[in-house]
């Protein structure tokens, strides 16, 4: 005999709701244990989890084996996505919020490029009277993968290029949007060159190019 799931209401109220996930928030903001989640221009509630694991032959917990995680949605107050990591008897440092913690966040990196959904504008980074709404454009590949094109940009007050050497490609990544910066990123590894240089006027199109080559 099946039985199909019935919706009976809501499980918790809206008030509890919007205090639990204003709570989940502060895991993930600046010194919380889930900090290494956290993406500029998103608001992320989440929670770390470092659990010992069961030893077979002890039949006790062990001292050493523990499955770290971390789980969070995004964006917090109008949630689109929802990730679960888990690693499995991490070696060395094990708590969820350094080693599940950056993972949640390059694959909400990458989610959030697909779906095209944007940051949030900052009011730090928008000159003043600028009113214009943001721009933002879905990351295209070329044929053979090797040009990735990030635009998440809006009217900003900066008037300079930032130096991206020696940056990953997250970082660089990071670094444009704060600069709303339009980037267009080749090779993988570390930043080697980048056009304009750094310093140089930002045009009217707020483009870069920049080349990465990987660590020797």
């Amino acid at each position: 005999m099946s039985r199909q799931p019935e919706e009976r209401g809501r499980i918790v109220s809206e008030n509890t709701s919007r205090q639990v996930t204003s709570m989940l928030t502060t895991v993930v903001g600046e010194g919380g244990t889930g900090e290494n989640a956290s993406i500029k221009g998103f608001s992320i509630a989440g929670k770390t989890g470092t659990a010992q694991k069961v030893d077979r032959t002890t039949r006790k917990y062990s001292t050493h084996k523990v499955a770290s995680s971390f789980i969070g949605f995004l964006p917090a107050d109008d949630p689109k996505l929802s990730i679960l990591i888990i690693i499995d008897e991490p070696q060395g440092i094990s708590y969820g919020g350094t080693v599940a913690a950056p993972i949640f966040k390059e694959a909400a990196y990458q989610i959030l490029d697909y779906l095209n959904i944007a940051p949030r504008k900052s009011s730090t980074t928008v000159a003043k009277n600028v009113t214009a709404p943001p721009t933002t454009d879905r990351n295209t590949s070329n044929s053979n993968g090797l040009f990735t094109r990030v635009s998440l940009h809006t009217q900003s007050a900066v008037s300079t290029i930032p130096d991206f050497s020696g940056l990953s490609m997250r970082e660089a990544r990071d670094l444009a949007v704060e600069h709303n910066i339009t980037v267009t990123m080749k090779g993988s590894g570390t930043a080697c060159k980048q056009f304009p240089s750094p310093g140089a006027p930002i045009e009217h199109d707020r483009s870069c190019q920049i080349t990465f080559q990987p660590l020797s």
